[in-house]
């Protein structure tokens, strides 16, 4: 029997390149052939720097490995396949492999019904389902990321996946995530539970107890994510400055942020430092009173959110229909804070008066989907 794992996302340090690094060893590991894409070297710093014959170098790898890349994707037949992120492989090319092979999608976005891939309502800036019943329900205003598309290129697409996705086993990182792809597809889509793991929570878990760096302040409230508006950090910025007798801090340039909301932000209260976990991200959230990660979309796992649970005294989410958060049970160091910011203000204010965060003894919190089962020998076994 021919086995494939099929990406269009290599090996790298963002999130899904993390994924890739840990599928790719389990995937030799039971003899799948695995057809990945190179990971591309940004060609603006080359510019910047005058680095002339490296941008050209560059340049003709990314095209010798897009051509490589598209044979040996076409040259799959009557195979098994482990398939990741079609938006960067090629929607053409996933439709081709679903249609002439067995495919299991490792589903990492919500690009099976949202051209945005983070199904951010792009004017309300909240959980938006709207296309769950198709894609011509998109806002006007939504455009198709990460990959730029035409818009009626990523439609036509995602018609298609819906006329074959009775073709397909979907493998969810989470239970939330299982019922999202159900209310798209129908309740008798094949799915599987396989949770996500990128390899980061054993570390986690080896170095919780680590003590934080004592020159790192305490702040009340600490952002986790990325400074992108599905991640959450308007709101963020909002409930600062809403709460303006907290102290925050977001791991980010100031700029960076008045990038993504589009405004100034003037807030006496909020801290900007642009910092990654080694270098300052880790201690703030060790030493902070309640570390929010407030993504608006309907995320599955997240590994910012993972971390938080493991470092965090208290950890603060936005409550979602279909979010990885929904699985988690409230408790004293777990709280779900509502979409509206005023109202969000107001629970702070009761659960912190005054600003006043008592340490409390923290709880184990229920993750009833983390635990991840190897792909490939799911699948093999599924297949015997």
């Amino acid at each position: 029997m021919k086995k494939y794992l099929v990406s269009g996302i290599g090996v790298s340090d963002g999130g899904v390149g993390r994924l890739m690094r840990k599928l790719i060893v389990q995937a030799a590991a039971e003899d799948f052939s695995v057809i990945v894409r190179r990971n591309p070297q940004p060609i603006g710093r080359m510019l910047k720097h005058k680095m002339y014959l490296r941008v050209a170098a560059e340049v003709l790898s990314r095209l010798v490995d897009s051509a490589r890349f598209a044979w040996r994707v076409r040259s799959i037949d009557g195979a098994v396949v482990v398939f990741v992120h079609p938006q960067t492989a090629g929607f053409s090319r996933f439709i081709d492999v679903v249609r002439k092979n067995k495919v299991y999608l490792y589903v990492m976005d919500n690009s099976f019904f949202c051209m945005r891939s983070y199904n951010l309502h792009p004017e309300l800036e909240s959980e938006c389902l709207k296309c769950l019943s198709g894609p011509r329900n998109a806002m006007p205003t939504c455009q198709p990321f990460p990959v730029k598309v035409r818009r009626e290129e990523n439609i036509d697409f995602l018609e298609e996946f819906e006329r074959l996705s009775s073709k397909l086993i979907f493998l969810t990182q989470n239970y939330s995530q299982a019922q999202l792809i159900r209310a798209r597809f129908g309740a008798g889509t094949q799915t599987r539970v396989v949770g996500l793991d990128t390899g980061e929570i054993v570390s986690v878990k080896h170095s919780a107890f680590e003590v934080a760096d004592v020159l790192m302040p305490s702040y009340d409230l600490v952002f986790h994510g990325a400074p992108q508006l599905a991640k959450g950090i308007r709101y963020f910025v909002e409930l600062a400055e809403s709460l303006s007798e907290f102290s925050a801090f977001i791991p980010s340039s100031r700029e960076q942020c008045e990038l993504a909301l589009g405004r100034k932000i003037d807030a006496a209260n909020i801290t900007f430092k642009e910092c990654t976990w080694e270098t300052g991200l880790k201690c703030a959230i060790q030493k902070g009173h309640l570390v929010v990660n407030p993504s608006l979309w309907s995320a599955p796992i997240e590994g910012a959110l993972q971390k938080s649970m493991h470092f965090a005294q208290r950890v603060a989410v936005v409550e979602s229909e279909f979010g990885y958060e929904k699985e988690f049970e409230q408790s004293s160091s777990f709280i779900r804070l509502p979409r509206d910011i005023q109202a969000a203000s107001d629970l702070l204010r009761q659960y912190f008066p005054g600003a006043v965060f008592k340490s409390v003894q923290k709880e184990e919190v229920n993750m009833p989907s983390r635990e991840c089962i190897n792909v490939f020998e799911m699948v093999m076994s599924n297949e015997v």
